[in-house]
Parts: C-alpha cells; sequence; structure tokens
C-alpha cells in the first residue's frame, strides 16, 4: 500500500523519459570528472594543483549557469534550456574524443566550458520538469528517486569509461590499469590515450541520446 516509488509515475513521458535523460546525463558526465585528471597529469604533465585549477571551470559554470537556467526555465519552459544543455555537452564530449598529448590546454579548457554549461543549464530545468509532472504529495520520492539516478550513473559511467580505457590499453599489450599510464611511458600513453577519446565517444552516444529522449517529448511551456 506505501511502495518504495509509485510504478504508476512511469506512466507520465516527462517523468519517465526526464528520468532516462538525466541517468544518460550523469553517467556520460563521469568520465570528464573521472578520466580527465589522469590526462593532464600523465599525458601532459600538469601537476595536481594545475589540474585541480583547470577542472574547476566546469564547476564554476555549474554553479553559476545552473541556478539561473533554472530560474528561466520557470519563466520560459524547461525544453529550450535541456535541449541546448545536451547539445552543449554532447559538442564538449566529441571535441574531448580528439584529445592526444599535442593537445593544447584552450582546447580543454573551451571543453570543459561546454560540457559544464550544458549540464548545469540541463540538470535544473531536467529536474524542475519531472518534479512538475507530480503531485506535490509526491515531491518527497521523487527528489529521493532523483538523487537515486544521479548516484547510479556515475557508479555506472565510471565502471564503464574505466572499462572502455583499460581494454583499450590491454589490446596494445599493456597492463590494463590506470596506475600504469603513470609507472610506464610511451606506448602505454598512446594506449591510454587512444582508449580516452573511445570513452568520450562513447560519453557523446550516451549523451546525443538523452538529448533525442529530452527533443522527442513535449513539455509544457510554463513550469508552475
Amino acid at each position: 500500500s506505501d511502495p518504495l516509488i509509485p510504478l504508476s509515475l512511469f506512466k507520465k513521458a516527462r517523468f519517465s523519459f526526464g528520468a532516462a535523460a538525466s541517468f544518460l546525463s550523469f553517467m556520460s558526465s563521469t568520465t570528464i570528472f573521472f578520466l580527465m585528471p589522469f590526462f593532464l597529469q600523465e599525458v601532459q604533465g600538469y601537476t595536481p594543483g594545475q589540474t585541480g585549477l583547470v577542472l574547476i571551470t566546469s564547476a564554476i559554470c555549474m554553479a553559476t549557469v545552473g541556478p539561473m537556467a533554472g530560474r528561466l526555465s520557470d519563466r520560459f519552459g524547461s525544453k529550450l534550456f535541456t535541449v541546448t544543455g545536451l547539445s552543449l555537452s554532447t559538442t564538449g564530449f566529441i571535441l574531448f574524443s580528439q584529445l592526444d598529448q599535442s593537445t593544447s590546454l584552450l582546447v580543454v579548457i573551451v571543453g570543459l566550458l561546454l560540457s559544464g554549461s550544458g549540464m548545469a543549464m540541463f540538470s535544473s530545468p531536467n529536474s524542475s520538469s519531472i518534479l512538475g509532472s507530480v503531485d506535490r504529495a509526491r515531491y518527497g520520492v521523487t527528489t529521493a528517486f532523483l538523487n537515486l539516478i544521479r548516484n547510479s550513473a556515475n557508479i555506472t559511467g565510471l565502471a564503464l569509461a574505466t572499462t572502455i580505457v583499460t581494454a583499450t590499453m590491454a589490446s596494445a599489450g599493456f597492463e590494463p590499469s590506470l596506475s600504469a599510464v603513470s609507472a610506464e611511458g610511451g606506448g602505454v600513453t598512446l594506449a591510454f590515450t587512444r582508449g580516452l577519446g573511445f570513452a568520450f565517444i562513447v560519453a557523446a552516444g550516451l549523451s546525443g541520446t538523452a538529448l533525442v529522449l529530452t527533443a522527442s517529448h513535449k513539455q509544457p511551456t510554463r513550469q508552475t
């Protein structure tokens, strides 16, 4: 009589499509936060402090763009922001898929700006859209479900990205471990970079799928 989550919620397109898009979006974004430090430190030779300063670019975008996108989506509807946000994120992943040892730091920063702004522009309006599809009495369970989506997507994305990179390294004859990137050099670094590119191609595909899901269903022009 009191289910953990009422399955009837999934009959609503806004809820189901929004939840699926959220899972795919968080799953793809994990690739950046987990693998980019390895690339910046072990491939391009930046210190941990320098790497942190570079990666904070994405966090700043999320902190500034997210609240603004949330407020504007309440006035103008969420679809414009969710579709635009996922488009920016997908573009960022495609850019990251071309990374190699000669890539300039500017390219990395541009990719972080695109992905960070895109994720922020998508996340708040999408959550608002999902909450707007349920009764007020269901806000608590829906918010908890959104947190479950985020955490499970991050874990799944972490495992997927690691598997892709280490499998690529193993296929090139190197130890299938990210720690080998710092332990050796030369060929293993090239194998890691190639695997990194494959991981970001998959991330772009996941983000693109989320974009299709978001764009394919109708959302109200104004949230209340």
